[in-house]
């Protein structure tokens, strides 16, 4: 079995991670909502341009090979996007 290691955020690899949310309203200064898919972020911003986050601060990451073999766990934005600009499965 390899071990995934996850690329730093300056590195221009694609990061697959839950987004981290802020809510200080209700006293959660970092949360993932419990109905969150996972994007992919490039160089900190989403593939969808709906989140920005430090990918090297928070560890919500997942292993593209899995987000191949189980695509309903993604942004559909981010997953199509990603397929297309990174040339996989194809």
């Amino acid at each position: 079995m390899v071990k995934y290691i996850k690329p730093k955020m300056i590195s221009g690899q694609p990061v697959w991670e839950l987004p981290v949310r802020e809510d200080l309203i209700y006293g959660k200064p970092d949360y993932v909502d419990q109905r969150a898919k996972y994007h992919c972020f490039l160089e900190g911003h989403s593939l969808c341009k709906k989140y920005y986050q430090n990918t090297d601060h928070f560890d919500t990451d997942i292993a593209s090979g899995e987000i191949l073999a189980f695509p309903a766990v993604a942004c559909k934005a981010c997953f199509e996007k990603w397929k297309r600009e990174f040339n996989v499965g194809i």
